[in-house]
């Protein structure tokens, strides 16, 4: 398992996020990050992962949550990855990623996806609402790519483990929809 820092050009990645405390930290930081940064660090991260004798190149998967599902998505672009898991990917509806507002231009990139992908839903999150959802939905249909949708009666984050929004029992579906995209691979 290979998990990149994504706040490492703004010398954040010594900093451990409280989520409530260090939320608006976080936040803000990620409005300074550029969409090219993500992009490059995911070639980064591919091609150390191909040079590794100890890792398979037909079992590279991908998952995220919130904006690391946005970026996970954008992993899925690559042909080398063989299934995604989005968890609440934020922006991706707005094509909104990092300081990018409606030009990160990764869900127009979604016929390139090759392998499947899982995408899970809080149906009560306020930053991906249902017409949000739908397009998505509708452009991956348009796009004939593969994948599978997995909605909770949950919100933003409901698999955080800490805070009022935490639900164990989507918690625990999520997972395990996750693993069954992955059981193909192991």
């Amino acid at each position: 398992m290979v998990l990149p820092e994504i706040f490492a050009r703004l010398r954040l990645s010594e900093t451990a996020f409280d989520f409530e405390q260090g939320r608006q930290l976080a936040l803000d930081s990620t409005e300074r990050m550029e969409v090219a940064w993500f992009d490059e660090d995911r070639r980064t991260v591919l091609d150390w992962m191909r040079a590794q004798a100890l890792m398979d190149p037909a079992r590279l998967l991908a998952c995220g949550w919130c904006i690391g599902g946005h970026l996970a998505f954008r992993a899925a672009l690559e042909p080398e990855i063989k299934a995604t898991a989005c968890f609440y990917a934020t922006g991706l509806h707005s094509d909104t990623l990092g300081g990018a507002h409606g030009t990160a231009v990764s869900l127009a990139s979604a016929r390139e996806i090759r392998g499947s992908l899982l995408l899970a839903w809080g149906t009560r999150d306020p930053h991906i609402p249902r017409e949000g959802r739908l397009k998505i939905h509708r452009t991956l249909d348009n796009a004939g790519t593969t994948y599978h949708v997995r909605l909770y009666d949950a919100e933003h984050t409901f698999m955080r483990d800490e805070g009022a929004r935490h639900d164990p029992v989507a918690t625990d579906r999520a997972f395990a929809a996750m693993l069954d995209l992955f059981e193909p691979f192991r």
